[in-house]
């Protein structure tokens, strides 16, 4: 263990590993991305001791992406800086005129045309935008005098059908 922790403290970084998860469902962040916010926001790490990087700040810079729901950082014995990122799945868009945005599964609202490619954070409020219904298109309205013809009729239905199933046991006892 000595020896290693000796080795470790040694050890530099030789390269930089970025594993997007669900690249291939979400498209929202890239490995160069991730490469270039490093290069600009961190600073220096290739050719630096693994031990002297600080992979919890890293991680931090990452995970505060609009886009990224979760990253990972770990350094392997071979020099490699490796990041596991996990992209946000998006579940709404939203537009305004300017921009758009998406909410993902937890309720996050990101920005979908970031500044810098990795998508930064911006908040849309929801609660004053306005929907337009266009011409045409009229939504059915709930709970009116329909709604109460329905349940009767299936009420009495069902109620119906019971007291033949009962009556139909009854009838077969007495013919066995």
């Amino acid at each position: 263990y000595i020896c290693g922790a000796h080795q470790r403290r040694e050890l530099k970084c030789t390269r930089l590993n970025v594993i997007i998860t669900d690249s291939t469902v979400n498209r929202f962040i890239s490995s160069e991305e991730v490469r270039k916010t490093l290069d600009r926001q961190y600073g220096e790490y290739i050719g630096i001791a693994i031990d002297s990087i600080d992979l919890m700040k890293i991680e931090e810079m990452i995970d505060n992406k609009s886009a990224v729901k979760k990253s990972e950082f770990y350094a392997t014995m071979d020099g490699t800086l490796n990041i596991r990122i996990t992209q946000r799945k998006p579940m709404i868009r939203f537009q305004t005129d300017d921009r758009g945005f998406y909410a993902d599964e937890d309720g996050k609202v990101a920005d979908i045309q970031a500044e810098d490619g990795i998508h930064s954070e911006h908040i849309l409020d929801v609660t004053h935008t306005v929907v337009h219904n266009s011409k045409g298109v009229e939504l059915p309205s709930t709970g009116g005098t329909g709604t109460i013809w329905l349940i009767t009729i299936g009420s009495l239905l069902a109620i119906g059908f019971a007291v033949f199933l009962i009556t139909h046991k009854k009838m077969s006892v007495y013919t066995d």
